[in-house]
């Protein structure tokens, strides 16, 4: 069951969303998304620095460009739940039983097999 059926996140299913809230309204977002991914690392542990620190440059990001089509690049997977949550899959932090629901890092299609050298030399993307 949603946790905060009050939070604005609740109403950004897509990055095109972003576009019609104003600064106030932004703010409001990112403290929601950094309270969302406190609450889950502490229920289920996680990386928050690097969540934590890339909050409101994700909410910039989608704002300015338009994602999907333009894709953005992150420097590690751990980097990436603002971006999942603004890009319709923030019940997996509005909702505890969703928690295990979302992957906390970012798939790469790949036609070759991936070896553990591999996957530990390869950049992050978030396609």
């Amino acid at each position: 069951m949603n946790q905060h059926p009050e939070y604005l996140l609740n109403k950004i299913k897509s990055p095109a969303d972003l576009k019609v809230l104003d600064l106030e309204e932004m703010k409001q977002l990112a403290s929601e998304i950094r309270h969302l991914i406190i609450e889950k690392d502490a229920a289920v542990g996680g990386h928050l620095g690097p969540d934590l620190g890339i909050v409101e440059l994700t909410i910039a990001y989608h704002y300015v460009f338009d994602a999907p089509g333009d894709k953005i690049i992150w420097d590690v997977s751990h980097q990436t739940y603002p971006h999942k949550m603004l890009t319709g899959r923030a019940y997996a932090w509005l909702d505890p039983e969703a928690y295990g629901k979302v992957t906390p890092y970012t798939i790469i299609p790949m036609k070759v097999p991936m070896t553990t050298t591999r996957l530990a030399t390869l950049l992050p993307l978030s396609l």
